[in-house]
């Protein structure tokens, strides 16, 4: 991203803009809470020709395996370096715009009832392409579930091991120094809650796309449920089956005070379009997608 010398009114973590139009300079005052300013969009994307280059791609590279999540995750960050609006989050009242695109996500560590979870956050990088994407999380999920912890997940197990008064006030703490981006970095670069977009896989556990509500701690403007593939029937004028079809739902949950509807729908065709010339994936971040 941009560089941009720091003025007053800066978080470290973003830049106020000051230049926004009339009714997004009040919304955030009228509509003071994110939970009440969300927009949820559950929209269905077509996966087959994805599909099909993913198990080219595996061919070609069988050290890792690139998934349907990968090229998603591949998808919103290219989408948010093209759509910069998707980038911004409201604090104390006002719009900032992220230095940095980061993408999060949870990784349970073992598919059962008692696991644990580890916490991911990673900076999108201009260069990367849907394989260095996929070989770059491949790796960091490894980690994750090898049990290499973050400095925040080391910070929660510490909190929930103290008596609930203490507890309550150092809660209060976080959130006032959340509130005006007082929060020490070395917990920021490991909490999910101050990602671009946060990401759950819910396809990995047969789950549907659902609602999944935004957070009043942390700055996280965009959440994205996936859902679990599935067929889709296509039937002809006649109603005779013609062809199935590989479908995904995805559940976008977005702050609507950081952009305009007309906004975010044209930024979720993009995807439409990735997906139905996956020979895209193959571009870098940064490369244009030709509208």
């Amino acid at each position: 991203m941009e560089e941009r010398k720091r003025k007053w009114g800066d978080r470290f973590d973003g830049y106020w803009v000051r230049d926004v139009d009339a009714l997004h300079a009040i919304m955030p005052y009228v509509y003071n809470r994110r939970t009440q300013s969300e927009v949820y969009v559950l929209q269905e994307f077509d996966v087959t020709k994805l599909l099909k280059y993913i198990e080219k791609q595996n061919k070609l590279h069988p050290e890792y395996k690139t998934t349907v999540f990968h090229a998603l995750l591949y998808g919103m960050g290219k989408i948010v370096y093209h759509r910069p609006l998707l980038n911004r989050f409201i604090a104390a009242g006002r719009t900032y715009q992220r230095h940095d695109i980061h993408l999060s996500f949870i990784v349970k560590k073992e598919f059962s009832d008692h696991s644990e979870e580890a916490m991911l956050k990673e900076k999108v990088m201009p260069d990367w392409t849907m394989n260095s994407l996929s070989q770059y999380i491949y790796s960091k999920v490894h980690e994750a579930k090898e049990g290499k912890e973050n400095v925040t997940e080391d910070v929660m197990d510490s909190l929930a091991k103290l008596p609930r008064p203490l507890l309550s006030v150092i809660a209060w703490v976080i959130k006032k120094m959340d509130t005006y981006g007082k929060l020490p970095r070395s917990i920021w670069e490991g909490d999910i809650n101050y990602g671009t977009v946060l990401l759950t896989n819910l396809g990995s556990i047969k789950g549907p796309a659902v609602y999944h509500h935004l957070s009043e701690y942390g700055t996280a403007s965009i959440i994205a449920a996936i859902g679990t593939m599935r067929k889709k029937p296509i039937y002809d004028d006649k109603g005779q089956l013609k062809e199935l079809r590989d479908v995904v739902d995805i559940g976008v949950i977005i702050d609507e005070r950081i952009a305009d509807g007309f906004y975010f729908s044209k930024s979720l065709r993009l995807l439409d379009k990735m997906l139905d010339k996956p020979e895209l994936f193959n571009q870098k971040i940064e490369e244009s997608i030709d509208e």
